[in-house]
């Protein structure tokens, strides 16, 4: 007989996970604890570097269009400045 595979909810996982871990001696809690905050750590820090690159690329394209709005007569250095702030338009 097959197990169907079924979402269960998240209560119902804790409390398997709580089942599991009784059977686990205090030092392989230990490193399963350490294992698991090195994924929640490694996880925070790709988005933390992709939130990064976003806001990065983001400030890029800003800037480029200001340039070439200004390249097209369309904008003011003023307006650029204060479209691309915190960053200076040098053009």
């Amino acid at each position: 007989m097959q197990k169907a595979n079924i979402p269960l909810p998240e209560e119902i996982l804790q409390a398997i996970e709580l089942t599991h871990e009784s059977n686990y001696t205090p030092e392989q809690l230990a490193a399963y604890d350490k294992y698991i905050d090195a994924i929640r750590t490694e996880k925070t820090l790709i988005a933390d570097a992709e939130a990064k690159g976003r806001a990065e690329g983001e400030a890029r394209g800003k800037r480029l269009a200001a340039i070439n709005f200004k390249k097209l007569d369309l904008l003011t250095n003023q307006q650029i400045a204060d479209a691309t702030w915190p960053f200076s338009f040098r053009g």
